[in-house]
């Protein structure tokens, strides 16, 4: 994947998407682990960070990827760039075997609140039956409209014909606003390298099970109880679907988001927005494996957004997947969906009651923050030399 210098912003899109009915509630992934990449940029240290870190993020134009119209021009500076105003940043966790097709095998939809207090992400399944509309192809074609298509299609739809990751995002980007009505600011693509590294960096996460696991895909096997999780055991919980739980994709949803909000709050209980050398390596990590669109990819402007998130309290960053319902071995968004859709749009909490069907009994055992401390220190897992 050849990575781009390139700091131009983006040209500016018509917001004007009708609303459509749509899917959701539960579900998140590797992509909260964006919300990672947003949180963990402190100030004091964007300016020894700026060469190296621009160097290594690879950003794409969404604007020519979309063919709408244009951007405002914004000034570059060290600052929250879109202070004031809400954000909705698609996150996309995807499978990215080289020479080979592209699936986008996890995405959510991050709405970051005007005040910076609130993190709300909802995930998409991948199952779900939705419009694909005509997206950009590699040979610059455009692709037939497609009905009551997969919804993880759309991915795929934009790598053809030797497409690229930004033109994969930018047409499952407008499938999502299709479907939801939610204007999206950006994309951020993350491949699974990101997501394993990001856990061993903050030296593991910790977990507690009901039932013992036994994934062949993975390798994982795990008694049931409380275990620490290194890098690889935690991305193979997140992906793992048809060895865990009943099988479904949306219980693998419930689990990714069990999993992220884990790496949030051991990532905040380290205070590494003061520790430079371990802000500097999840970085490092994380941008190494991601595609960006622009903006979102240029230092200063994430790390304007990210050190205005720096008091985000963890309790505040809330998973949700579309609500929905089943339609054969698919799903589609239930009336409920309209109701997180319009949260978004006018900035406020996503409603409690508007939720998912539930897929089963979940593996991820409840424990209180009392007794997951203890275990954590038990074990005494801490940052990663």
């Amino acid at each position: 994947m050849e990575k781009s210098n390139s700091t131009a912003e983006l040209p500016h899109r018509s917001a004007t998407h009708q609303r459509k009915s749509g899917p959701w509630r539960k579900r998140l992934r590797i992509f909260g682990l964006a919300v990672l990449a947003f949180t963990l940029v402190s100030s004091s240290a964007l300016a020894t960070m700026v060469y190296e870190l621009q160097r290594s993020i690879v950003q794409h134009d969404l604007s020519a990827l979309v063919q709408q119209k244009e951007r405002p021009t914004e000034n570059q500076a060290p600052l929250d760039q879109k202070a004031g105003k809400p954000l909705n940043i698609l996150l996309l966790g995807a499978d990215l075997a080289d020479g080979g097709s592209q699936r986008s095998d996890t995405t959510m939809l991050m709405h970051i609140s005007a005040d910076r207090q609130r993190i709300d992400v909802v995930s998409i399944p991948r199952d779900t039956l939705v419009d694909i509309p005509p997206c950009v192809m590699g040979n610059e074609d455009m692709s037939y409209p497609q009905h009551d298509a997969m919804f993880n299609a759309a991915f795929s739809t934009g790598g053809t014909f030797g497409g690229s990751v930004a033109q994969a995002a930018a047409c499952t980007l407008r499938t999502v606003e299709e479907l939801t009505g939610v204007y999206v600011d950006g994309f951020a693509v993350l491949n699974f390298d990101s997501f394993r590294d990001v856990v061993d960096t903050i030296g593991g996460i910790d977990m507690c099970f009901n039932e013992a696991i036994d994934d062949p895909h993975s390798g994982i096997q795990l008694e049931s109880g409380c275990h620490h999780l290194n890098g690889t055991q935690a991305l193979g919980i997140a992906r793992a679907r048809y060895s865990i739980g009943d099988g479904s994709d949306i219980g693998r949803i419930s689990r990714q988001h069990q999993v992220v909000t884990a790496i949030a709050k051991k990532t905040f209980s380290l205070n590494v927005f003061t520790d430079i050398p371990t802000l500097y390596g999840i970085l490092k990590d994380v941008t190494s494996h991601m595609d960006l669109s622009s903006g979102l990819g240029d230092i200063q402007w994430l790390g304007g957004l990210a050190y205005s998130l720096r008091n985000v309290d963890p309790d505040a960053i809330n998973f949700a997947t579309m609500p929905y319902y089943p339609d054969g071995a698919r799903v589609r968004p239930s009336q409920n969906a309209q109701r997180v859709w319009d949260a978004l749009v006018n900035d406020l909490p996503i409603p409690e009651d508007a939720s998912a069907t539930d897929s089963g009994p979940d593996i991820v055992r409840s424990v209180t923050p009392e007794q997951l401390d203890e275990f954590t220190k038990s074990i005494g897992s801490g940052i990663a030399d």
